[in-house]
């Protein structure tokens, strides 16, 4: 056996050692199956929150505006129309105790005759002016001594005046819608004019002034 073993050795010396193997590449995978999560398609049935949208209010209709109340001089001084006996848009032919001073086509001045009181105290100097045959403005005057009672008279029907004017005299001013009322103090008489608008627009717009 030993004689056996060592006839082999030459032999086992003389193989060819075992080749050894290369290390295999990883394979690279084309086309593989994308495994990455996709996101979900939006759910059609899931409720979407939506801003609630404000319902304005309906325009006001400004076709049925309320027409404001009147102030209460204007709606005494329009509804007297007049002072004393006169009228406005009355023609000369409605009274019988004027005189004529001035007598033109479209204006006539008169005069009224006879004794006229205001608030107890004598008013003189009183005048009709007829414009278009219509009575559009009455004018007056009282003493100095009886100016306090006939402006306090005023106050009385028509309420406190509205405009105070310093020049070129003292005066109160009432004005209506449609009658306006001037009462001078030249600090020895008084004088006053009571005017219809549309009758007097010339003397109407110097009212105040």
């Amino acid at each position: 056996m030993k004689r056996f073993l060592l006839a082999l050795l030459p032999l086992v010396a003389c193989a060819p050692a075992p080749k050894a193997h290369a290390p295999v590449a990883e394979e690279k995978i084309e086309n593989a199956p994308d495994t990455t999560p996709s996101a979900s398609p939006p759910d059609n049935d899931a409720s979407v929150e939506t801003t609630p949208t404000s319902i304005d209010a309906p325009a006001e209709d400004t076709s049925k505006t309320e027409t404001p109340p009147a102030d209460a001089v204007a709606t005494k001084l329009d509804a007297r129309n007049g002072f004393l006996n006169g009228t406005f848009g009355d023609p000369p032919k409605a009274y019988k105790n004027i005189k004529a001073i001035e007598k033109k086509p479209e204006r006539a001045l008169y005069k009224v005759s006879g004794k006229t009181q205001y608030a107890g105290v004598a008013v003189k100097d009183v005048q009709f002016l007829f414009l278009k045959g219509k009575l559009a403005k009455i004018s007056f005057g009282t003493t100095q001594n009886d100016c306090k009672a006939v402006h306090d008279a005023f106050e009385r029907d028509y309420g406190a005046a509205q405009k105070h004017v310093t020049a070129p005299m003292q005066a109160d001013v009432w004005r209506g819608n449609d009658v306006g009322l001037r009462f001078n103090n030249s600090g020895t008489a008084c004088t006053g004019v009571m005017i219809r608008r549309e009758l007097a627009t010339t003397e109407w717009i110097g009212l105040d002034q």
